[in-house]
């Protein structure tokens, strides 16, 4: 992704039925949000820039959910609701290539490699090698962890100072609304981290300046409503009938209303090619 805050040709899709975009907008109604974010789960065919699509005659009570062979192009990770997780819960993330444990204090857990949204039910840290999350309950975040750096997306806080990440013993909070990318340091350009924090669209990465060598850090606001196109456990929400799932779609929601972030319809083929100045 440019700096001009362009979503980048490999997440460009034509919808036949329904036609999607992101877009900046200040006034605009949760029901819209809604309802553009419900034909999008209803859309016949999702088309590729490079000539692939996806064509899928899934039954309607499968849209967005496991077997909707539409969310193999999406950011794949699993949804976490619990404070902590025992040995068979573990085992079954394992499966979903979810690297992630239990540490053995108290609402503490360590992920090790794994993309995991948090909806936290009580207050948790989670560790992973490039620093601690501090996570509030009714905070909701999207966290990706591997070897070469840690991304994250601030979705939803029901309160300030929810959410931040501890580095070398300097705390960063963060608002709902921005990605943080933590990477070894001397990855200075971050258009070149080779980290999956280009598909969602996003304005102009800021450097956060640390006393520490051991990391480089930035920070960048980004699209809620833009997740639900590239994020397979958010994209799940959209059609969901779980509990649990249709309130953490409602907050979300709520929070994209409130920071003015738009999901709107327009014709087929701009989606890849919608500036957002954020």
């Amino acid at each position: 992704m440019g700096n001009n805050g362009t979503l980048p040709n490999k997440i460009k899709c034509l919808m036949n039925r329904s036609s999607i975009k992101v877009a900046s907008s200040i006034s605009f109604s949760i029901l819209v949000l809604s309802s553009s974010l419900a034909n999008l789960a209803c859309a016949d065919t999702i088309e590729f820039s490079d000539g692939a699509s996806i064509s899928s005659a899934a039954p309607a009570d499968k849209l967005g959910q496991a077997g909707d062979p539409r969310l193999s192009h999406l950011i794949k990770g699993v949804k976490l609701y619990s404070h902590s997780l025992d040995t068979q819960q573990i085992a079954l993330l394992a499966k979903d290539g979810i690297r992630i444990s239990s540490t053995g204090k108290e609402n503490c857990l360590r992920l090790e490699d794994g993309n995991v949204l948090f909806v936290p039910d009580k207050n948790i840290l989670v560790d992973t090698a490039h620093g601690r999350l501090e996570l509030g309950a009714g905070a909701i975040v999207f966290a990706m962890v591997s070897n070469d750096g840690l991304v994250l997306y601030d979705l939803r806080q029901s309160s300030a100072k929810q959410v931040s990440v501890l580095i070398d013993n300097q705390k960063i909070f963060i608002e709902p609304g921005y990605m943080l990318v933590v990477t070894k340091y001397g990855n200075d350009n971050f258009e070149k981290l080779d980290l999956d924090c280009h598909s969602i669209i996003h304005g102009v990465p800021q450097k956060v300046i640390l006393s520490t060598k051991n990391a480089n850090v930035f920070l960048s606001e980004f699209s809620i409503s833009a997740t639900f196109l590239t994020v397979k456990p958010l994209r799940q929400l959209i059609a969901s009938n779980d509990k649990y799932d249709k309130a953490t779609f409602e907050k979300i929601l709520k929070g994209a209303a409130a920071l003015h972030d738009y999901l709107g319809p327009i014709q087929p083929a701009q989606l890849a090619h919608t500036n957002r100045q954020l």
